[in-house]
């Protein structure tokens, strides 16, 4: 009877891994088969002992009121052979996510901040809301686990063996202002004229940053 209780339970833990997985991917809008690039000439990086590059970029580097923003951030391995890099006990500040779920920020996300910041001074500041808090989303309350990242030779193609599965460590984010007030009422606010931050992070402490100009 143990057994079979002990069984079911993988069985369940496995199933709800396998959705929470589809919620990501999806969340995070990864190109799970092809390695990606830097999406624009405002663009930064930083790589770091693990063998990993993280990159940010967006499409522009000044933008009118009311006009998006793609804000793209990448996980790359720069070695040439495939390179597993386990999970790290550090933690991204909570800001740091690619969506309205806070689920998954423990691998790498974004923030954005109104002011012109430095990876020194950006902590003591507060992000903007970029992503909707209005509508009320299904977030897995089960976050997947990952012992170890498994990136292919030189790509941010990530294989996890436990989940049988591929994806691609990378997002791409289109935002153009803030949410000010609480749900459901919150209103959307377009950037208004000023320097704007983007920081991007990822589990392992490293931190990139690009600004961006909006001008009426």
């Amino acid at each position: 009877m143990k057994l079979r209780t002990f069984i079911i339970a993988i069985i369940l833990v496995i199933g709800i891994s396998a959705i929470a997985l589809g919620l990501w991917q999806m969340i995070t809008q990864s190109k799970p088969l092809a390695t990606t690039e830097t999406i624009g000439i405002n663009s930064a990086s930083s790589k770091s002992i693990n063998g990993l590059n993280l990159s940010l970029s967006t499409d522009k580097t000044t933008y009118q009121p009311g006009q998006y923003i793609s804000i793209f951030i990448d996980e790359k391995n720069t070695l040439s052979k495939t390179n597993k890099v386990r999970v790290s006990d550090t933690q991204l500040l909570n800001e740091f996510r690619l969506g309205p779920c806070n689920v998954f920020t423990g691998d790498f996300g974004i923030a954005v901040f109104r002011g012109n910041y430095t990876a020194s001074d950006f902590p003591a500041a507060t992000p903007l809301i970029v992503f909707d808090p209005n509508p009320i989303f299904h977030c897995p309350v089960i976050p997947i686990f990952y012992p170890s990242f498994d990136f292919a030779p030189s790509s941010d193609i990530v294989n996890n063996s436990s989940l049988n599965s591929t994806f691609g460590m990378n997002s791409t984010i289109t935002v153009n202002g803030y949410w000010a007030g609480d749900r459901p009422n919150a209103i959307l606010t377009y950037f208004d004229s000023g320097v704007y931050t983007i920081v991007g992070g990822d589990e392992w402490g490293n931190l990139v940053i690009v600004h961006f100009t909006v001008l009426n």
